[in-house]
């Protein structure tokens, strides 16, 4: 395969509509959703490690492609120096409403699977994520643009 950068969901969702390419792998929309309902596109799998509430039935490329694992997620940061308390009540608020039924419905039906976790938990996920992206920008020699 080739790689072939776009700047963005909308353009790589015109690009695999007009056929400029044969396969995507990209975050979910609401339009490439719609467009997996209705057959114009086929989903081959989701990059999460195992099955994704979002893409129910989907494989897991893991599965056919040992070890593979990418997951965009999306963490709310306090400033430095937030007293725990205020970080403790502000979790405690964000976990009860994500474990809202017509939220969490809501966040699916954007692609997206919304979990409530610890500022620990938030932490130990940036200091796994970072070593293993730090490799593949310095072997790729990426560079900002």
């Amino acid at each position: 395969m080739v790689h072939v950068p776009y700047r963005g969901q909308a353009p790589t969702t015109l690009a695999i509509f007009a056929g400029e390419v044969d396969i995507l792998l990209t975050t979910t929309s609401d339009t490439l959703n719609e467009h997996i309902r209705s057959g114009k596109l086929k989903l081959l799998g989701v990059s999460s490690p195992g099955p994704s509430p979002v893409a129910p039935g989907a494989a897991s490329i893991g599965s056919a492609l040992k070890g593979y694992s990418v997951e965009t997620w999306f963490g709310i940061l306090a400033p430095a120096g937030t007293p725990p308390d205020v970080l403790a009540k502000l979790n405690a608020a964000l976990g009860t409403v994500l474990a809202m039924p017509q939220i969490r419905d809501r966040f699916l039906s954007y692609g997206v699977e919304a979990k409530a976790s610890t500022p620990a938990e938030l932490h130990a996920l940036i200091a796994a994520e970072i070593p293993s992206w730090r490799k593949v920008i310095e072997e790729r020699n990426v560079k900002t643009e």
